[in-house]
């Protein structure tokens, strides 16, 4: 399961960018799944462990959060 920071939010906080740890090009993330994590919002600097899946533009998104 990768692992990786949470580098950029947007301004409006609905989504962001996750810079992993391997190396591996940055992933998506949505407000959505922080909220599944247990989150309230998408703190920038956030460790988490996540699993990767492409959404409909296709690009790789993280889902499955954990905060770690």
């Amino acid at each position: 399961m990768p692992t990786g920071t949470l580098k950029f939010i947007s301004p409006d906080g609905r989504y962001g960018m996750i810079s992993r740890d391997d190396k591996a090009p940055k992933v998506f993330v949505h407000l959505n799944e922080a909220r599944q994590a247990g989150l309230d919002t998408l703190p920038r600097g956030q460790r988490f462990r996540f699993d990767v899946d492409a959404d409909a533009q296709p690009r790789p998104r993280a889902i499955n959060l954990e905060c770690i």
